[in-house]
């Protein structure tokens, strides 16, 4: 994850009637990597639960235009991401990073990573004094990713370190490198290569489920959707023409397809201890 870092204090308002008294939220807006969204101190908003969602998608502003009018979320998923930074609930670690994945339909999951988010995360812990300072003057933040129950480590560099650029972003600047703890993670959560059990409709899918750091994924095959794989620009509803979702597999955008993988991918991966029991279907 590399490529410079914005943010701007924002006070976040929830929605509601103008004759109700609003209570001014301490944020962030910031975008780490390839994403962008809203940083916040847990201490600042209420405890885990619906309020503190409320508050969460009142910031993003989703809606099905795509466009967040009401709010300073994007039309992708790239644009809706939301993370809350807590004192650590683990030794050895720096801060709890709390990351929250905004639909379009204003649902959260709490239970994936970013590893682009993390680096803002890790910059709202460091202006905190949450961060390591090392002796050549970079700083390192020792992250817990709740959802996903992993470990990471953010390194931010030092102001004379050498500049880099990213895809998808203008610009060149200092790279934050993120790395994970992986431990005994599992790349294949279901404990098999290939899901042959899938149907779509009324056929067999071969489909690969893998979790990449917390982030589980639906990998199809592009020809099984009549497609080569190498198409430009093509949007979620042409996909859907083509008879499958292959907006699964972290081709997100579309609100239905988002919903899908998630409830295909922790179905299969809840199924794994179960040996007997039905597949998804998608």
């Amino acid at each position: 994850v590399s490529g410079r870092h914005q943010a701007a204090h924002e006070e976040v308002v929830p929605r509601q009637r103008m004759s109700e008294k609003a209570r001014l939220v301490r944020a962030a807006l910031m975008r780490g990597g390839t994403s962008k969204g809203v940083v916040f101190r847990a201490a600042d908003l209420p405890p885990a639960g619906a309020a503190r969602d409320a508050v969460i998608v009142a910031a993003l502003g989703p809606d099905s235009t795509g466009l967040a009018i009401d709010g300073v979320g994007g039309g992708v998923t790239s644009t809706l991401k939301a993370a809350v930074v807590a004192p650590p609930s683990k030794p050895g670690f720096a801060a709890d990073y709390h990351f929250a994945q905004v639909s379009r339909g204003g649902g959260i999951d709490w239970r994936s990573n970013c590893a682009n988010f993390a680096s803002a995360a890790a910059l709202v812990a460091a202006d905190d004094g949450m961060a390591l300072r090392e002796a050549d003057g970079s700083a390192v933040v020792r992250l817990w990713a709740s959802g996903a129950g992993e470990a990471m480590s953010v390194t931010l560099p030092a102001t004379d370190a050498p500049p880099v650029a990213i895809a998808g972003v203008r610009g060149e600047a200092p790279p934050l490198r993120v790395e994970f703890e992986l431990g005994g993670h599992a790349l294949l959560p279901t404990g098999r290569p290939e899901e042959e059990g899938l149907r779509l409709g009324d056929r067999p899918l071969r489909a690969t489920i893998v979790d990449v750091a917390g982030n589980p994924q639906v990998l199809v095959r592009a020809v099984e959707g009549g497609l080569r794989g190498d198409e430009a620009d093509i949007t979620c509803e042409q996909k859907y023409s083509g008879g499958i979702l292959l907006c699964l597999g972290g081709l997100r955008g579309d609100e239905a397809a988002e919903e899908a993988t998630a409830a295909l991918v922790w179905e299969a991966v809840d199924a794994a201890a179960a040996p007997h029991s039905q597949s998804p279907s998608l």
